[in-house]
């Protein structure tokens, strides 16, 4: 019989309910052997959920009582530093939600764990693996669109009551941690480069840094222009500019990239052809009007990390492009304090290989 990864789940809260749980438990790969939540009234319904799985408050008392290989760590962002080195010193595959830590000195701690263990340590950035992303990604690596020349983005959610850490970046909130820390990776995945400058602009509208507009200057010449916003409307669109063509994708709506080529006309024209195919897909409108659940994105991530758990080798992204993502996001948080662009270093850390 083929082996279980046994794993435990900590923190049951919106993202674990509609995304960590739904895929976890189904996957037939993985024994979901126990879960921790302080909130009873979460942990409960999770319990209900998945029977089979032992319960716990506190993840440390899990920790020391339950028989697991890895964890899956979904906790409000104070708490993944000491979720993750607590997994890693107790020898524990750990895929890690975004953000890595708060600071690069949190994040430091916990790729010295990481390290240390010989475990695999994967970071949530679970765009990487939608379908659009991939074949973006590739047809830019092919040259489809020429060189690219500039690259622009969207990810904003709408106004909502959040809870009082996500209201303050000191305790893990704002756009930056939230939602560009998504686009920061993507845009330089999707390029296969890495920034050499960022400048940055923070509004706060409803909460703390709830609005942020940055710009990414790359090593081989692109530039990036990223807006994230967590009291906007909902979007999520990318938009890849080269001198033979460009690239659209927008997770809200469509399942499929479009290709436009450089011709104005001809880019109308496709257009409504896209607008048909949208209205045709059977894929996209079941996703959005129907309960079918986690998108492709999220199965793709954790199965790629429960597979490397069961083969013990590591996996992608790996912790290290969380440790890239905080040093872009306090570089761009330097650089809203001062008004000016900064250099990102070309060194590599001692503690983060890039």
């Amino acid at each position: 019989m083929k082996r279980k990864l046994r794993l435990a789940l900590f923190g049951c809260g919106g993202a674990a309910r509609h995304l960590h749980l739904p895929v976890l438990s189904r996957m037939p790969s993985v024994e979901l052997t126990a879960i921790a939540e302080l909130d009873p009234a979460l942990r409960d319904e999770a319990s209900r959920r998945v029977p089979s799985s032992a319960a716990y408050a506190d993840f440390r008392e899990l920790l020391a009582e339950a028989q697991v290989d890895a964890v899956v760590i979904a906790l409000p962002n104070p708490l993944h530093v000491s979720a993750a080195v607590a997994a890693f010193d107790r020898g524990l595959h750990v895929y890690l939600e975004k953000p890595l830590g708060l600071s690069l000195d949190e994040g430091r701690k916990v790729v010295r764990a990481w390290r240390n263990s010989g475990r695999v340590g994967m970071i949530g950035y679970n765009y990487r693996f939608g379908p659009m992303q991939v074949e973006a990604r590739r047809l830019i690596a092919e040259g489809r669109i020429g060189k690219v020349v500039a690259m622009q983005s969207v990810f904003s959610s709408a106004a909502r009551d959040l809870p009082a850490w996500k209201q303050r970046r000191e305790t893990g909130g704002g756009a930056l941690l939230d939602l560009a820390s998504h686009h920061l990776d993507l845009a330089a995945w999707l390029l296969d480069a890495e920034p050499v400058a960022v400048g940055c602009t923070l509004g706060s509208l409803h909460s703390e840094d709830d609005t942020a507009m940055l710009q990414l200057e790359f090593e081989n010449g692109p530039t990036a222009q990223i807006t994230a916003s967590i009291t906007a409307v909902e979007n999520d669109r990318f938009e890849i500019s080269g001198d033979a063509g460009r690239i659209v994708f927008d997770r809200y709506r469509s399942d499929k990239i479009e290709i436009h080529p450089p011709s104005l006309e001809r880019v109308r024209l496709l257009r409504a052809g896209y607008a048909f195919r949208d209205l045709a897909s059977f894929s996209y409108w079941r996703r959005k009007f129907t309960d079918a659940g986690p998108e492709e994105s999220y199965w793709r991530a954790l199965g790629a990390f429960v597979d490397a758990a069961l083969a013990d080798r590591q996996a992608a992204p790996s912790l290290d492009a969380g440790y890239r993502g905080l040093e872009i996001i306090e570089a761009a948080e330097r650089s809203a304090r001062e008004g000016r662009k900064v250099e990102l270093r070309a060194e590599k850390d001692e503690d983060s290989a890039r």
